[in-house]
């Protein structure tokens, strides 16, 4: 027949035009699965980056938490010793006074009375924080 002829190279067959659009179509089609692929790609990726940075991030700020906690816990524990050995030194002190004025004085523990006690027991009670410091002997 002679319409399935064409005219300009003699070969039958469809139209060209329907050929380009059904090859753009599976080429479009590709691209478009190609893209949707590397989207996916990329946000699995992402998210996986994103969990672990988390994770190691979360893992070193405990771990900085529990240096820093360890770190204070520290500092308290040297400061509270610290006071503890100052105010028994200052304990010390004044039992110290107390022994060399008696001996001087040939004063009898526990007959002792050490003049001006306020002034010489007063670091010692600042440093106890507490309001007056008195002397009870046990006989």
């Amino acid at each position: 027949s002679t319409d399935d002829v064409d005219d300009d190279s003699g070969v039958s067959g469809s139209d060209p035009n329907k050929d380009v659009t059904e090859v753009e179509r599976r080429f479009s089609f590709s691209i478009r699965i190609g893209r949707l692929f590397v989207f996916l790609l990329m946000l699995c990726l992402g998210g996986g980056a994103i969990v672990w940075v988390y994770l190691y991030l979360k893992g070193e700020e405990q771990d900085d938490s529990k240096e820093a906690f360890e770190h204070f816990a520290h500092a308290i524990q040297d400061g509270i010793q610290m006071n503890c050995e100052q105010l028994e030194q200052s304990f010390r002190a004044l039992a110290e006074d107390l022994t060399a004025y008696a001996l001087s004085s040939n004063q009898q523990y526990p007959l002792v009375t050490l003049p001006f006690f306020e002034v010489n027991a007063f670091h010692t009670r600042a440093l106890s924080n507490v309001p007056f410091l008195a002397l009870l002997p046990l006989v």
